[in-house]
């Protein structure tokens, strides 16, 4: 899910759908294997496939779809434990 001015474009495997909502209204929704790892990113979890140290405490995480997404050193966090 990644923001886009008042707009959330919603990227499924099949599908990409363009809501009006905002991450942080959104993230509340949405199940425990969803989290922010951006300022305008949230992703599932599940679907990252591995991660990889920028050297300043982002990473670059690739997705099981192939798509690589930046994980900000403030959201980092949480994740550290599965990142490899």
């Amino acid at each position: 899910i990644v923001s886009d001015g008042p707009y959330l474009e919603v990227h499924t495997s099949e599908n990409k759908y363009v809501i009006l909502d905002s991450l942080k209204n959104i993230i509340n929704s949405l199940p425990e294997n969803f989290s922010r790892i951006h300022k305008s990113t949230i992703v599932n979890i599940d679907q990252i496939e591995s991660s990889k140290s920028r050297g300043n405490g982002d990473y670059d995480l690739t997705l099981k779809c192939g798509e690589t997404v930046r994980l900000s050193r403030t959201y980092a966090k949480p994740l550290k434990g599965m990142l490899h």
